[in-house]
């Protein structure tokens, strides 16, 4: 492999809802990938969420993904709607997907450190 090959970098714009950011970044600080976390409340599904910026060699992006799918994934579970027509609104959960990870994988042509 050629030293322009080792040296492609990848920068992964993570979109992570606001419970899941803590595992994510106690899973990040455990690694060696340089990130930054923007907190944001609002827009993104009106919900609070919390959007990292991680640097990463270009051949290790997909187990950097792997471990966010690990740490953040979507899982199921479980609300109890309110129902109009019920005075307690409705008893049975119904099932719903939580959590999850949006990820914008970025080819990075050059980047310089001041």
């Amino acid at each position: 492999m050629s030293d322009n090959a080792q040296n492609k970098q990848k920068m992964l714009l993570v979109i992570v809802s606001g419970p899941d950011s803590e595992n994510v970044e106690n899973a990040l600080e455990k690694t060696d990938y340089v990130f930054v976390k923007l907190p944001s409340a609002g827009g993104f599904l009106r919900e609070r969420s919390v959007t990292f910026l991680i640097g990463c060699p270009q051949d290790e992006s997909d187990a950097l993904k792997q471990l966010l799918d690990d740490v953040a994934g979507r899982r199921i579970g479980y609300v109890s709607p309110v129902i109009d027509n019920l005075p307690m609104g409705s008893l049975i959960p119904t099932e719903v997907q939580i959590g999850g990870v949006t990820i914008f994988d970025l080819e990075i042509e050059h980047y310089e450190e001041i």
